[in-house]
């Protein structure tokens, strides 16, 4: 059991060395050398053995000098002999600025590296070991996750937990081990295990981090305390040596700017205090970080204040409240020199929520928003964004609602400008099966960003061979509209005939004819989608509607049919939908492959079709195959657009994408990731794709016809004291005969639950062989989980995962979760 605990107790001998000087030797148990920027520790925790580490003159490594050390490998190591910067049981690093909230824009700056040598022999690990917890935590032992990198090991020895996955992180592919550790109040332990020894690594903690709250093993607001790199022992170890560590900061943003400049938003990513935090991962700095999908959240009780410093004085006219669900009826807004001695400049007692945008007159370096009442007693206050401005002219009102028109005119403007020139988009899964918003808050934990498009599939997997209608996703997708984003609909349509999914549907023309048995069938799934889209239209959401895609390929039941059936059959299904139904919100998206040719034959003409694109997935977003079909189909005159892109192997770096739409394919109005071993989320670079000056994304959207994002932001909660939870279904790994799977947890409600249950049904007769994370029963194929102790209670928002090992097929069930 690797790093199962880090050095309870106190540190006994503690050198200081200032400068260079002669190798230091440490044989106390618990003796450490602290240099100019790092302390190096003996840390020898789990035997009576004695150890010792000699400490090199620059005090940024060391060299294990003894290996006695003889514990069972199926037992916890001897020690952690470790270099380290940040805080570990009260002894902090000089000039460290942790610990530090991953929330805070300095994280992403935080790098690392180490470079190491080995014996032959022996029984050990050599790791990296971050610490994150809950709270700002300099003392004791950290309660929330450990994150453990091993570069090597040798020896019949493994981390804590299980396997779990297998993920390609800092371009290297690791294996993904999780559990949990009960002792001291208890916390995770992720650790990643190179598939190929290094001597040497050097990444960004963020990466590692972001994979472990993407899993549910960590939460976005943590604190980082500590990062360490050292061994760990069992048996032997003599020769072990760090030969350099270092951590990197980036510059040090302790004090702003004297004198920002007065103009836009001048509250924008200034430093920011609340008088209370409703969660650690719903901190004041997310009321000033321009994304109105992130908020502020007090604690429940009045009175509360926020208070942003904007670095000088400055003359204030205009001050926007973004407020959640949770808003104030009675506040103050005041200004203030000293942040000591205030001046109110706006008062009310009649609060009605959403944006509240104010002309006020102040002067001052601080300014603050004072809530004395809340509208709901149940709730804190809840603020998406505070804005201060010197100008007191608001934007432009609000036009009308978004309309089909104004958004197909929308996005055939965006090639032609200059930055925000394609919008993004990500799949969410298919619904009433995989779908949800894990993969989408991994990419914004990631990126900073979330897509301005969310896609979801109507065609929900029954079994491994064909699908049936589902548009139960059709709530997240108005949320997303109503957030400001755009929404996009598929379906892998369930197969009429007599075959499966994949199977060629032989009399393909007997769709138009609801006299045969093929007909009829197709004629109810078409009323099944048009139910659904019809439910979208109700509530004002345009739909990017993308039916039959890949069709210019061999793998589904409507591909590689005759083209001149094929059109007859899309304009069938048009008259239906758009002349039948009315359905009057969809824009009608082409999507050929471009890997199979003949990319404009099954093009349905003008009338039918809005928008044209295609399906690519390869490894060079600019092979020959992709240019040319992308100038085959800009041919067909509509605006173009990446219906789906991904790689074809993992890792994949995509930033290469973004790229390639930027030399090869400036006409891509938008592109849409697939999720996923497919998708940014799980490979490298995400960031580049998401934070390119071209990119669009989510409160980035304006649509003539309609204003995003809305002048009234949706809920993020249910109604106050109503529990609710969502579980999200993905296949870690597989192989012949069998499968790992992840369930990934998350309290959709307003209040916190105490616990959690999962269900669902294998239809292929699965049977599980292991699980982890989680107390699971079956009766024949119904399978009921529920958590263990450390996992029971979610806060809102808050995410947990469980996994498990089967035999079987891996086909996604659908999951049912109820909150306790």
């Amino acid at each position: 059991m690797a790093g199962a605990v880090l050095a309870a107790g106190v540190l006994t001998t503690v050198v200081q060395v200032t400068n260079a000087q002669a190798a230091t030797q440490i044989c106390d148990q618990y003796g450490s050398v602290t240099g100019s920027r790092y302390v190096v520790q003996n840390n020898r925790w789990g035997t009576g053995v004695q150890q010792c580490i000699t400490v090199n003159n620059a005090v940024d490594g060391f060299s294990l000098d003894t290996g006695d050390a003889n514990n069972a490998t199926n037992g916890a190591p001897a020690s952690y002999p470790s270099v380290y910067y940040g805080c570990h049981y009260g002894n902090c690093s000089p000039g460290t600025i942790l610990p530090l909230p991953a929330s805070d824009s300095r994280f992403r700056q935080i790098t690392t590296s180490v470079s190491m040598t080995y014996p032959s022999g022996g029984a050990w690990d050599a790791a990296y070991d971050i610490w994150f917890d809950p709270a700002a935590k300099t003392t004791g032992q950290n309660n929330g996750v450990e994150i453990m990198v091993w570069l090597n090991h040798l020896g019949s020895i493994q981390p804590v937990g299980s396997k779990i996955a297998t993920a390609s992180i800092g371009g290297a592919a690791f294996d993904v081990w999780g559990g949990r550790i009960a002792d001291n109040g208890g916390w995770n332990v992720m650790s990643y295990v190179r598939q190929t020894a290094a001597t040497s690594m050097n990444f960004a903690v963020s990466a590692f981090f972001d994979d472990a709250v993407g899993r549910g093993y960590a939460q976005s607001g943590w604190y980082l305390t500590s990062v360490q790199a050292g061994f760990e022992p069992w048996t032997g170890g003599a020769g072990l040596t760090v030969e350099s560590f270092s951590v990197t900061t980036g510059a040090a943003p302790t004090t702003p700017p004297v004198t920002p400049p007065a103009s836009g938003n001048l509250a924008l990513h200034r430093p920011v205090t609340s008088s209370s935090n409703e969660s650690s991962s719903l901190g004041a700095a997310l009321a000033v970080d321009g994304n109105t999908s992130t908020r502020w959240g007090s604690a429940y009780n009045d009175p509360q204040w926020i208070q942003v410093d904007l670095g000088a004085s400055q003359t204030i006219r205009r001050v926007v409240l973004r407020w959640e669900a949770a808003y104030a009826k009675g506040y103050r807004i005041q200004t203030s020199a000293d942040a000591t001695n205030w001046t109110t400049v706006y008062t009310t007692g009649t609060g009605a929520g959403g944006v509240n945008d104010l002309a006020v007159n102040g002067t001052g370096r601080y300014l603050r928003m004072y809530g004395t009442a809340r509208a709901n007693t149940s709730w804190g206050y809840s603020l998406y964004e505070l804005e201060v401005y010197a100008t007191g002219a608001p934007p432009p009102p609000p036009s009308g609602p978004v309309t089909r028109s104004g958004t197909l005119s929308w996005l055939a403007g965006l090639p032609t400008g200059s930055s925000n020139r394609v919008a993004s988009g990500f799949f969410g899964g298919y619904s009433g099966g995989t779908f949800n918003l894990d993969q989408t808050e991994q990419l914004h934990n990631q990126t900073g960003q979330y897509p301005a498009v969310l896609a979801c599939d109507y065609g929900n997997w029954v079994t491994g061979s064909n699908t049936q209608v589902n548009s139960s996703c059709n709530s997240t997708l108005k949320s997303w509209q109503q957030r400001g984003g755009l929404v996009s609909v598929g379906i892998h349509w369930p197969n009429p005939g007599s075959g499966g999914f994949g199977t060629k549907l032989p009399n393909f023309a007997d769709i138009t004819n609801p006299g045969t048995a093929v007909g009829s069938a197709w004629l109810n799934s078409l009323k099944q989608v048009g139910d659904g889209l019809a439910d979208l239209k109700s509530s004002g959401v345009v739909v990017l509607w993308r039916p039959f895609h890949e069709m210019n390929g061999d793998w589904f039941w409507w591909g590689g049919q005759d083209t001149t059936t094929f059109k007859n059959v899309w304009n069938s299904m048009h008259n239906h939908l758009v002349n039948t139904r009315g359905l009057d919100n969809l824009i009608w998206v082409y999507a050929p492959d471009f890997s199979r040719g003949n990319a404009t034959g099954h093009f349905a003409g003008g009338d039918a079709v809005d928008i044209v694109g295609m399906d690519a997935y390869d490894d060079n977003p600019a092979a020959s195959g992709i240019q040319s079909t992308y100038n085959q189909v800009l041919g067909l005159g509509k605006p173009f657009t990446f219906t789906e892109i991904g790689p074809d192997n993992s890792p994949f770096d995509y930033g290469k994408w973004i790229n390639a739409i930027k030399q090869y394919y400036p006409k891509t109005s938008y592109f849409l990731a697939w999720n996923d071993k497919w998708g940014p989320p799980q490979n490298q670079n995400s960031g580049a794709l998401m934070n390119d000056p071209w990119t669009l994304n989510l409160g980035e959207v304006s649509i003539n016809g309609g204003t995003t994002p809305p002048t009234t932001p949706p809920p993020t909660t249910p109604p106050a004291g109503q529990g609710a939870c969502s579980a999200g279904y993905a296949v870690t790994d597989s192989w012949t005969g069998g499968f790992n799977a992840e369930v990934a947890v998350r309290n959709t409600g307003s209040t916190t639950i105490s616990t959690w249950t999962v269900t669902w049904t294998f239809a292929n007769g699965q049977t599980i062989t292991n699980s982890w994370n989680t107390t699971l029963t079956t009766a024949g194929a119904a399978v009921t989980a529920k958590p263990v102790t450390y996992n029971a209670t979610l806060a809102p928002g808050a995410t947990t995962a469980f996994g498990l090992s089967a035999s079987g097929t891996n086909a996604a069930p659908t999951l049912t979760c109820t909150a306790g």
